[in-house]
This record gives structure tokens, sequence and C-alpha cells, in this order.
């Protein structure tokens, strides 16, 4: 197929969305060229992964990647200072029961509430680490959302593997070089921020650190659907370069989700996942609103190849 003054792409991946069970919202995504998202918490009591199953089966809808409810503890975030229903662990081991549970039921990965924001309370060490062993011992990955740098110690000292949301203090060098020795991932969601990231994620990328896009779009008012470009114009200010964005956007992206091995790069063998835009991102990133073709699960379900 000739695609002249064209530039080929792995579909993008979304790794932080929310409400992704409506068609509308998935045909948003993958009209965009944003073939895969990964949802990051749901409304507890969970009705199962059953409307996930049947949205993955039509490729003109975006493929989702679940992680069930947000796990948390009693009176933490987000079930006091969201009213966001959300499954609370009482011990580590109710949290072992849970989340093994969870992943039986056929959660992709597990996301946790690290949030001690506005005094509340919120999951301990202990419990942290006794989810993320039970989750890693059947190959499942952990996301947390933190919201300060306290909370972001704890998640790493739990193992997690990649974690949502900016801090608002610098994160100290020896924080940063931990993360990096760990290969935890970061997805700043800096729309949800208004760009502030507090000079952080320049620095954790200098360090070594890699970035996976996501917006946490699907719920919060305002965020944008589609092709998050709000997202990626501040990652850009933030200090990112188009190269490393839209890493962030295939690569990374699939390694949070752990799809590496199927999706985020153009590979014999891999998911036919294609975003193909006209002009070049790495000149000018404007260039991912110019969509010719989208191919999902390889079918083409925007543009033409005549």
């Amino acid at each position: 197929v000739e695609l002249h003054d064209a530039t080929i792409l792995p579909g993008f991946i979304n790794s932080h969305v929310h409400n992704a069970y409506e068609p509308a919202l998935l045909e948003k995504w993958a009209q965009a060229g944003v073939t895969t998202v990964r949802d990051l918490g749901a409304r507890y009591p969970f009705f199962r992964f059953s409307t996930r199953d049947r949205n993955n089966e039509d490729p003109n809808l975006a493929t989702v990647l679940s992680a069930g409810p947000l796990i948390t503890i009693p009176g933490g975030y987000p079930i006091v200072g969201s009213n966001f229903p959300s499954l609370a662990v009482t011990n580590p081991d109710h949290a072992r029961r849970e989340v093994a549970q969870l992943i039986s039921d056929g959660a992709d990965v597990i996301k946790i509430v690290v949030d001690s924001g506005e005094g509340l309370p919120t999951l301990s060490l202990e419990r942290a680490s006794a989810i993320v062993e039970t989750a890693h011992q059947r190959n499942v990955p952990v996301a947390a959302h933190i919201s300060s740098l306290r909370d972001l110690r704890l998640a790493l000292d739990a193992g997690v593997d990649d974690f949502s949301h900016i801090v608002p203090e610098q994160i100290p060098g020896d924080v940063l070089e931990q993360l990096v020795i760990d290969n935890v991932y970061w997805v700043p969601t800096l729309e949800t921020a208004g760009g502030y990231d507090a000079g952080n994620l320049r620095k954790f990328i200098r360090a070594g650190g890699q970035v996976a896009l996501g917006n946490d779009s699907g719920m919060l008012p305002g965020i944008e659907i589609g092709m998050p470009m709000r997202e990626i114009e501040m990652m850009q200010a933030a200090g990112m370069t188009p190269l490393e964005i839209i890493v962030a956007a295939t690569r990374n992206a699939a390694h949070v989700c752990n799809r590496a091995d199927t999706l985020g790069t153009l590979e014999v063998g891999k998911i036919a996942d294609i975003l193909v835009v006209n002009g070049d991102p790495l000149e000018n990133l404007q260039a991912l609103k110019d969509v010719r073709l989208v191919i999902h699960q390889g079918v083409i379900i925007r543009g033409s190849t005549q």
C-alpha cells in the first residue's frame, strides 16, 4: 500500500482511562487512532469483565484492558473525597484474597490507591506489598494512584510497576534513581493538573525514567476523549521530545499494559494496530490529528487504501 507523504505508527495506547465500557467512547478513541485503552478503575461492586470481552470482539471499538475496581482501605480515597465506591481491603490476607479473585475473574492489571491527601487513611506498606506480591505471582502488573512524594515512596517500596499523576513536590535524586533501577514507569496525566509537574518529568526522563501516555479521560469532566492532544502538548511543554512522546504512547504504554509482546511496535507477529497520519509528527505533533488510516486488529476502521 503506497502512502506518500504520510507517517506509519503503531496504534496509540491511552494507559489511563475510565468508563471504558461505553461503546461510544471506545469508538471515538479508535477513530482517532487510539486502538487500546487501559481502564484503571470502575465503580464497585464491579460488573465483572464480560462487557469488556464482548466489546473487544468488535474491531471498531478500542481494545480495553481492565483493572476492575480501585483497591483502597475503609475510609480511604476515593470512597471518601470523591464518593467513588471502591474495593476496600482490611488487612494483608484480605487483600491477597481479593486480588487473587480479581485476577481469576479476568483483571488485566491491578490498581491500588496510595493517597494520604486531606489526612485520609491509606494503604499501609504491608497491605500494598501483599497486593503486589499476589499480582506478580500471577504475572499481572500493579498500577498505583499517588498524590504526593510520601505516597510515591510507599508505592515504590511496595514494588508497583507504574504510578499515575504528578507529584507536587520536587522528587529527590535518590527516589528518581530507585524508580529507574526498579524500572517503574510514570503515567503523568498532566491534563488533570493543568500541565503542572514541578519540573519532575524532565528530571525523571534525564535520569533514565520511562513515561507512558495516559490522560485520565472517560470520567473527569473536560478531559479529552480520542487522541489526547492536550496531554501530548503538555508533555512536550514539560520537556519531552516528539519521539519520546510517541514512544510513551506506543512501546512504553504497551509495556505498562503488559502487552509488549503483541502491541506497541510495528513488528512481524504483532497485532496489526496501525495509525497512519499525513505529515511527520516528529516535526510537528499536530500531524497526529490529521489521520489518513486506522487499522485495528488487522481491519481498516477509518480511511481507505484505495
